[in-house]
């Protein structure tokens, strides 16, 4: 059976529907389907198949009240996958239970998001859909997430530069090469509590900035490389460089999330999470610049306040979606 939902075309073979949702009691293979052998309750998609899907919601798994919240062992391609779950035996958060590869791990140590954690308040959604950025549903979320937790947001972008230019201004021009030393441990650690406010952290503050500081040589060697290798791109061919910083795009977010990882693995993996997406993300960049004049207009006081740090929201949402699609279709560190 190919590109039908269910035997014979049929969107209930041998099924039951109820509440107007999609609801199958099948038993074959289903591709750009929802799951066979389910049965779906009150609108949402709450599979308990044991098939193999492909381009739809997660085989052998149960989902309730409009979450993906999946319990399953089974396949999945370019969808939410079994076992590398989104949400993993919790409710409405993006957290996991004992899951090896879920990307918000209460008992993996080196996974997305270590320790104990409560759902976050702004019930995210995916904003992939067929590998498909829906640039304004991830705009409006960060919008949420950011006005959620608005003084955290402004402070990881604003900290960083007010500590680095205060440094510069102490005793130049030896405090300029001390920020410029420091900066890098700065701005990554500013991506690490963004990351952590879009994820829901609990404790999400502004000691998160200084928590990689034990790995201040690791961070400012792989931040360092980066910008070096793309400003040398730039200055030879200018059109490489400017692709390059794209394909790169990722980089610092994917330190901050591991600051043990080396700056060439770091930007491997972005290289490869960026595959297909660098004009989308170039687009996600343009959508702000009708707010950049603005701010312009404010003497850069709306951009401080309220657009730099709403940005940085959305730039970060991205990131940890980006990874999950990517995590799903072929594993991290693959």
């Amino acid at each position: 059976m190919d590109n039908n939902f269910n035997n014979g075309s049929n969107w209930n073979n041998n099924g039951q529907s109820d509440n107007g949702s999609w609801n199958t009691q099948g038993n074959g293979t289903d591709q750009n389907g929802w799951s066979n052998n389910s049965q779906s309750d009150n609108g949402s998609w709450n599979a308990q198949s044991n098939g193999t899907g492909q381009n739809g919601w997660s085989n052998n798994s149960q989902s309730d009240n409009n979450s993906w919240n999946a319990q399953g062992n089974g396949t999945g391609q370019n969808g939410w996958s079994n076992n590398k779950q989104w949400n993993d035996q919790q409710n409405n958060g993006w957290n996991g239970g004992n899951n090896n590869s879920s990307w918000n791990n209460g008992n993996n140590n080196k996974g997305w998001n270590g320790g104990y954690q409560t759902p976050p308040p702004v019930q995210r959604q995916p904003v992939f859909f067929n590998g498909i950025l829906n640039r304004s549903l991830l705009k409006e979320e960060a919008r949420a997430i950011f006005k959620g937790n608005y003084w955290n947001a402004v402070l990881a972008v604003l900290l960083p530069s007010l500590i680095a230019g205060g440094i510069a201004a102490i005793v130049p021009p030896v405090g300029s090469i001390i920020s410029w030393i420091f900066s890098p441990i700065l701005i990554v650690g500013g991506l690490v509590l963004l990351l952590r406010i879009v994820r829901g952290m609990r404790n999400a503050g502004v000691g998160d900035i200084f928590s990689i500081f034990d790995k201040f040589g690791n961070v400012f060697l792989a931040y360092f490389t980066t910008n070096l290798f793309i400003g040398l791109w730039t200055l030879l061919f200018v059109i490489p460089g400017i692709y390059k910083s794209f394909c790169w795009a990722m980089t610092f977010y994917i330190i901050a999330d591991d600051p043990d990882i080396s700056g060439t693995e770091a930007r491997r993996l972005s290289e490869a999470m960026m595959e297909g997406h660098k004009m989308e993300f170039f687009i996600l960049q343009l959508s702000f610049i009708g707010w950049a004049l603005l701010s312009a207009c404010t003497f850069g006081i709306l951009g401080i306040f309220y657009v730099a740090p709403w940005m940085a929201t959305t730039n970060a949402d991205y990131y940890d979606n980006l990874r999950m699609l990517y995590e799903a279709r072929v594993g991290y560190r693959s």
